[in-house]
């Protein structure tokens, strides 16, 4: 049986609280008849075309997404729940009115213990970065002061989150973190989502980090 898939114009980072505005018809039969509160179903960045109506060229990796509650609002559903594990499109399938397809869980290679030290070096230094960016965007007021970075964010930055016992799903939790904090756009998200290791994905997201502190510093430093 075939996934439930809901492309959209976003791309969505493990680790992230997702909350859907359901209105076009076919996903409300997806919410009401197929998927309930702990379900899964896929969310997929599409790459042309719009949201609604059809008709759209979609990306082959996305994020499958648990939800947490579906709660009727006048004539729309309001879902939330939380992205969890990134998946590949295997084939796309005409098995429901939604969007639906075969996926299958994205396979990583493990790293020796000197490159998840590397790793971790790296996922702080960025951390640093992008606290640095996010205070200037609110010192400039493109964000509201109470979207801080948090406590996790400020731990990772720190240093004190890591040491000799770090673990892969370790690493991979502060990637997450760190990536879910960058303001870039929805295709800078998604290559993260795409196969690589460990390393090659946060080369990616320092090439992100760079590239939002580069336009930071040109538009809003002094």
């Amino acid at each position: 049986m075939s996934t439930p898939v809901f492309p959209l114009g976003t791309a969505y980072l493990p680790g992230e609280i997702v909350v859907l505005n359901i209105f076009e018809p076919r996903y409300l039969d997806l919410f009401h008849n197929h998927c309930r509160v702990k379900d899964e179903f896929v969310s997929v960045l599409i790459e042309r075309g719009s949201e609604v109506g059809g008709d759209d060229i979609r990306c082959q990796h996305g994020v499958s997404i648990v939800v947490h509650e579906i709660v009727d609002v006048d004539d729309r559903l309001v879902v939330s729940g939380v992205a969890h594990s990134i998946v590949d499109i295997i084939e796309w399938s005409h098995e429901f009115v939604f969007p639906s397809a075969n996926v299958i869980a994205q396979s990583v290679d493990d790293i020796d213990m000197p490159d998840r030290f590397d790793v971790a070096s790296s996922l702080s230094l960025l951390a640093q970065n992008v606290r640095r960016v996010l205070a200037m965007l609110r010192e400039a007021g493109v964000v509201q002061p109470q979207q801080n970075p948090g406590v996790a964010l400020e731990t990772i930055a720190a240093g004190r989150w890591w040491d000799e016992r770090v673990t892969q799903d370790d690493l991979w939790r502060a990637l997450w973190l760190v990536a879910r904090h960058v303001p870039c756009g929805p295709m800078d998200r998604y290559n993260l989502l795409r196969p690589g290791t460990l390393m090659e994905r946060a080369e990616r997201l320092r090439l992100n980090v760079d590239h939002v502190t580069e336009i930071a510093n040109f538009r809003f430093s002094e």
